[in-house]
């Protein structure tokens, strides 16, 4: 099984094929250096991807997904794409950072095992097989199907400390809004029909 702490030999390396293109992009890869992004291009473990303005583009991770979506001026790097066959299925281990902008995910539900992430500077996400919307300026969750668990940094500043954390589980039609502060007891969650403005990738 794949762990959090690592991999098994036999673990395979995902990947990201792009679908769709409205405006332009680019991606850096492991190398640090900057190309053009083309429909059908395969991107990997490493890779940054980087939206132009009044720009989106549509994903197919073929193991690891199956679909994200970026809208304008995001900046996404595919940190783990990992994926083990098992006689119950596919394990899978993505990771994903979301440094700006926003993105819109279909994740079909996981295996016993299997991790699927989204960082944002304001938090963690933790996706267990739903259609989910993330903003990293905002830290907003919104989620469609199924369910999410965030982890928010209180202090972004000493992410790592575990006494800067909050739990919250965001349930299929809810939202959560990222408060400015938590020194209060109000409540987070809200009940909406639908995400913000943001199409469902088309690579599902």
């Amino acid at each position: 099984m794949l762990t959090a702490t690592g991999t098994r030999a036999d673990s395979k390396q995902g990947t990201a094929i792009v679908k769709a293109i409205t405006g332009s992009a680019s991606y850096v890869d492991q190398a640090g250096l900057s190309h053009p992004l083309k429909t059908g291009m395969v991107l990997q473990e490493g890779d940054t991807l980087q939206t132009g303005v009044d720009s989106t583009v549509d994903l197919h991770l073929p193991h690891n997904g199956p679909a994200v979506g970026l809208n304008a001026e995001s900046t996404l790097r595919f940190e783990r794409l990992a994926f083990e066959e098992t006689a119950l299925g596919t394990v899978i281990d993505t990771r994903l950072r979301l440094s700006q902008g926003d993105m819109v995910g279909s994740v079909h539900k996981l295996l016993a095992g299997s991790r699927y992430e989204v960082r944002t500077p304001r938090g963690l996400a933790s996706v267990r097989g739903t259609e989910f919307y993330v903003s990293a300026k905002t830290g907003d969750v919104h989620v469609i199907t199924g369910t999410v668990q965030l982890t928010i940094y209180l202090n972004v500043t000493s992410p790592g400390d575990p006494s800067s954390f909050k739990y919250v589980t965001i349930g299929a039609g809810q939202s959560f809004y990222m408060p400015r502060s938590f020194l209060d007891n109000a409540t987070f969650l809200a009940v909406t029909t639908a995400p913000p403005p943001a199409q469902l990738p088309t690579g599902r």
